[in-house]
């Protein structure tokens, strides 16, 4: 069966949580509808992302400020998100890639409420990237989301991408992220949302 490009062909439900697992676009996203939900989509891309102070599940705290002068890949992810699942192996190589570079810094925001099952998760995969517990600060300062989500911050703070969803047929992940992070890097790269029209 052909996929159609604008309709929705899977669309799962969990009103009460306000939570859909829809393929749209090409790309299987789990849309989560936050306290900040509006009609009017907050746009990301050339604005600079909030402050933030959080600690990770190790201990570390990390501060939007210690991102400065390097440039950021944050993925956004929950181990509920069957895509995030799909997607986390990929990240895991980009780490390994990007790790030891000065000018790089790769973490993760996980919004699971419930904090203590996501370290086993973690364990259990062999994942080594940091872990930001930040179900609030995605929540309420974030408005709309949709997961897996990768964040591109340039050296300034500025987001220069926002891409959510994960496909199998994505090519080569890693590759895309790496190219993600140089063009963030090169002042002559512009920013991009590969995002979906509507989403925020």
């Amino acid at each position: 069966m052909r996929r159609p490009l604008v309709a929705v062909l899977v669309f799962l439900v969990v009103l009460a949580a306000g939570i859909a697992t829809v393929w749209l676009g090409g790309r299987w996203v789990i849309s989560v509808v936050t306290e900040k939900a509006g009609p009017v989509p907050v746009r990301r891309i050339g604005q600079a992302m909030p402050d933030f102070e959080l600690v990770d599940l190790q201990g570390r705290t990390w501060r939007l400020a210690d991102l400065k002068g390097r440039t950021a890949f944050v993925n956004v992810w929950a181990t509920w998100c069957a895509p995030c699942r799909k997607e986390l192996p990929h990240l895991q190589r980009l780490y390994d890639r990007v790790k030891d570079r000065p000018d790089v810094v790769l973490l993760t925001m996980n919004v699971d409420e419930k904090v203590p099952e996501v370290q086993p998760f973690v364990t259990k995969n062999g994942y080594t990237f940091p872990v930001i517990p930040a179900y609030d600060y995605v929540r309420k300062t974030l408005a709309t989301t949709g997961i897996p989500r990768n964040w591109v911050i340039d050296a300034a703070g500025v987001w220069r991408f926002d891409e959510v969803g994960y496909s199998p047929g994505d090519g080569d992940w890693v590759a895309n992220a790496e190219h993600m992070i140089e063009q963030a890097g090169n002042p002559q790269g512009g920013p991009r949302d590969r995002g979906t029209p509507t989403d925020s």
